[in-house]
């Protein structure tokens, strides 16, 4: 028995009243620990011990942490209750970093994870688990719109070993329910009782009771449902007289850790094994709130660009303080954001209802304040940077944060009248404008070769001053084509999407023309009210989609610019009155983006929508991303995996033989594969075709997500093509579309001149720290948790292990020290006053304790 109360942060009630009631059953559990010395309680979620902490004595602090101390109280490693599927890899690390943090400062318990609700999680957790040093997870799985139990034996066949793509190992309990205690009690229904114990516990065995099934002890996962009050015994007088009248079987109550230890150190070697990606079915809620998913999966991006910023400005000066603080606070907000309660209960029926519009506002905040206070760190850190520039006027600043030389394109605003020099040739630089208004310009330009972890420079000039008319002007094409040295792309000009993308380079055509589809079509889809689509009850209908293309379309511009070429569209469809899109072609990168803004109208009968991505494959083979790399749907998933949608951290691969086209969606996180989602609950996905399709907005749900949902929307993607694409290539291709090189602009106010010249670095172009590895991509540095140094995270993108040196030319460095995921130092690192060689996993992340301070002045 592993008693735990469920976690939802909001649906039954608004997300204060909530948080009241979870520490009110957090002084019931005090009590009953005191009262019962066999009890033990598992705290699903750090938040339930974060949230009582805070809104208690320190009397009452001291007494959880007693508890705590004595293994009475323990917490799961995870803050939140998250869709994994959606969170970023950063972001995992992140949700376990409290619950260590608790175990560092006061000694409570980091030794299990779980996960409650939410039934399906990603294949990176085996890799993430034991790179922290846990080796006990437990998910106590909810079923609605999710037959992973339905479609597979796991539960019956718990606990196994879960294994991660390198063949690490960590212990797994697949429950059926979350509060199988009061389920088995009787409480779920009424008055708990013996006599309601003596009939349901057999029936609770008799799927274990088996002669193939080899441990003698299985996990009773949780006791209460949603937000439950505690009952004040909590239902250990039950317990206690069940034990002492029976000696078959006992009810023991433990720690998570407890059980999986036992059955760890009894049974290691007789366990199942089984690998691969349980899917996102619960995922697919997140599209019910597009603008908002969007928003948030770009914070993850913005974070961990400001505490990369911030670490070196307060290395560069020890006056700088880290703002340590805020960004610990920010992450928070990211998690309660993909955390899995998105709404109320009557979200669906009753979406006018207070208690609804309140939830959602407080949901829809995590996404808005921790998007606005990461633009302001990183702002803010930028400026603390730049201070260390030798400036002599305005300037741009582009920054790389990768550690490969990149080029990408970037938009900045600059006064009529004005132009960009690079300052590495003092050549004026080729721009696009996008558009002129109230005297000022938005551009476009090519920023070509920035370096790795650094920046390279931009003087702002006046046309007149200079002498020169030196600047960037566009040519107008003609027609609906545009094509560049490596695409040749011809949009349709009624639905605005493509109907013929050839790869000069293999000389292919990337459309599928029989699909019934063009690419990046707007899909429209209406109907399924009452069918399978909703919920797979046995019995339901099947669901009656109709699929609505646009029309009405118009070729709104086609400009060849200095860095290739771009076309202009616009259509409307269905509820959606405007869609304007832009296709762009590169001379200098093998690469298309697309950028969609369109306009909807909110509706609450059941609606989807998609964009459409039909490439053309002889023999397809799909992969999609996670967080640590790549999975292959039905060949790396696990039985009764979700396969009638998928979550991508960003790109899908279609490869057709040696051939493969990369797709990168960094706005949207939802794909379906070879067709539309129309409520099969496949339990396999026969791959008959390449077509992708971005699946950006759905009101599916019956309860918790949003009912519909209106107003202006944008959905960027970018796809690259051609033979022999290595994973380097495609880590690389990963970066560019989901975290490209940005730009910083340093001008003087009318109060205060940016010029100063008598700084160390270099305006023209600077590298902060290389890393001579292309399968790598780098994360974050950052100030380390317990204060002491700097930690630097990255990743291996190729599934080869290795080694790097990593040069820091602007630090000094003392010592350094591989860590484990959560930064506790493994083994001393091979250093010198400037390098630090590291060894990498592969298909993980490397984490690198750094002592060191700025050396500018060298």
């Amino acid at each position: 028995m592993n008693p735990k109360v469920h976690n939802d942060v909001g649906f039954t009630d608004i997300q204060p009243h909530v948080n009241e009631l979870d520490t009110r059953n957090t002084d019931t559990v005090l009590d009953i620990l005191a009262t019962y010395p066999f009890y033990i309680f598992n705290f699903e979620t750090g938040w339930l011990v974060d949230n009582y902490l805070d809104s208690r004595t320190e009397e009452a602090r001291s007494e959880f942490f007693e508890w705590a101390r004595k293994g009475r109280a323990t917490v799961s490693a995870f803050y939140l209750n998250l869709l994994t599927g959606i969170s970023s890899g950063e972001e995992l690390y992140r949700a376990t970093y409290f619950a260590h943090r608790l175990h560092r400062e006061h000694g409570s318990n980091f030794d299990f994870a779980c996960l409650t609700d939410a039934p399906s999680h990603s294949w990176f957790l085996p890799t993430l688990l034991s790179d922290i040093g846990i080796n006990a997870f437990a998910v106590g799985s909810n079923q609605t719109r999710a037959p992973i139990l339905q479609h597979s034996d796991l539960n019956e066949r718990s606990p196994f070993h879960w294994e991660g793509m390198n063949g690490e190992r960590i212990l797994k309990w697949y429950s059926r329910s979350y509060l199988q205690l009061g389920i088995l009690t009787g409480e779920i229904v009424g008055s708990p009782s013996m006599e309601y114990l003596r009939g349901s516990i057999p029936q609770f065995m008799r799927r274990f009771q088996r002669e193939e099934y080899i441990p003698d002890a299985v996990m009773v996962y949780g006791a209460w449902v949603d937000n439950a009050a505690i009952p004040v015994d909590g239902l250990a007088p039950l317990i206690e007289r069940w034990n002492s009248t029976y000696e078959y079987p006992k009810l023991l109550v433990t720690a998570d850790s407890e059980y999986f230890d036992y059955i760890d150190s009894t049974f290691r070697d007789q366990l199942p094994v089984y690998r691969g990606d349980a899917g996102a079915y619960w995922e697919d809620g997140a599209a019910s709130s597009a603008k908002a998913t969007k928003i948030n999966r770009h914070t993850k991006e913005v974070m961990t660009a400001a505490e990369t910023i911030a670490s070196f400005g307060s290395l560069f000066d020890s006056r700088y303080r880290y703002p340590a603080e805020a960004l610990r606070k920010t992450w928070d907000n990211i998690m309660f954001y993909d955390e899995h309660t998105w709404g109320a209960l009557q979200s669906i029926e009753q979406p006018g209802r207070e208690l609804v519009r309140r939830q959602w506002e407080i949901k829809e905040n995590y996404a808005r304040e921790a998007n606005l206070t990461a633009r302001n760190i990183l702002a803010r850190s930028l400026n603390r940077l730049v201070q260390h520039v030798a400036v002599e006027r305005d300037m741009v600043f582009v920054f790389n944060l990768q550690n490969w030389v990149r080029s990408g394109p970037v938009e900045v605003e600059i006064d009529e009248g004005k132009y960009l020099v690079e300052l590495a040739t003092n050549k004026p630089v080729p721009f696009d404008e996008l558009y002129e208004e109230d005297k000022y310009r938005r551009i476009r330009f090519l920023a070509e070769r920035v370096p790795p972890m650094g920046y390279k420079g931009y003087g702002v000039r006046a046309l007149e001053a200079e002498g020169t008319t030196a600047q960037g002007l566009n040519a107008v094409g003609s027609g609906a084509t545009i094509e560049s040295r490596y695409y040749r792309l011809v949009v349709d000009e009624s639905t605005g999407a493509v109907r013929s993308l050839v790869d000069k380079e293999d000389g292919r055509e990337l459309v599928d023309n029989d699909a019934g589809y063009l690419l990046n079509q707007y899909l429209y889809v209406t109907g399924g009210q009452d069918s399978r689509i909703l919920r797979n009850f046995y019995g339901r209908r099947e669901p009656q989609l109709s699929v609505h293309s646009p029309a009405g379309g118009r070729l709104i511009e086609n400009v060849k610019t200095p860095y290739g070429q771009r076309v202009v569209v616009e259509v409307r469809a269905e509820h959606t009155p405007t869609i304007r899109t832009e296709y762009v072609v590169y001379d200098k990168l093998k690469r298309v983006d697309i950028h969609n803004e369109l306009q909807k109208e909110p509706v609450r009968s059941k609606e989807a929508v998609y964009f459409a991505f039909p490439f053309a494959a002889r023999k397809p083979a799909f992969s999609y991303q996670i967080q640590n790399g790549w999975v292959r749907p039905n060949e790396d998933q696990l039985p009764g995996a979700a396969r009638e949608w998928f979550a991508t951290q960003n790109l899908v691969r279609v490869q057709d033989g040696d051939f493969s086209i990369a797709w990168a969606s960094p706005d949207a996180p939802l794909v379906t594969l070879t067709d539309i989602n129309r409520g099969k609950w496949l339990t396999h996905l026969d791959v008959t075709n390449g077509h992708v399709f971005s699946y950006v907005m759905n009101n599916y749900w019956f309860t918790n997500y949003k009912a519909s949902q209106g107003g202006e929307f944008s959905f960027s993607y970018s796809l690259t093509s051609g033979s022999g694409m290595s994973l380097e290539d495609l880590g690389q291709f990963d970066a560019d579309a989901r975290a490209p090189v940005f730009p910083y602009s340093l001008f003087s106010s009318f109060s205060a001149s940016v010029e100063h010249t008598d700084r160390p670095l270099s305006p023209v172009a600077e590298s902060l720290m290389t890393a001579a590895a292309p399968n790598t991509q780098m994360v974050v540095l950052k100030a380390a948790e317990d204060g002491e140094g700097y930690i630097l995270r990255f990743r291996e993108t190729a599934g080869r292990s290795g080694s790097v040196e990593l040069k820091f030319p602007t630090l000094e460095i003392k010592d350094a020290h591989l860590c484990n995921g959560v930064e506790v130092p493994q083994k001393r690192l091979e250093h010198t006053s400037s390098s630090i060689t590291v060894p990498f996993t592969a298909n993980g992340y490397t984490t690198v304790r750094i002592d060191a301070e700025g050396a500018l002045a060298q």
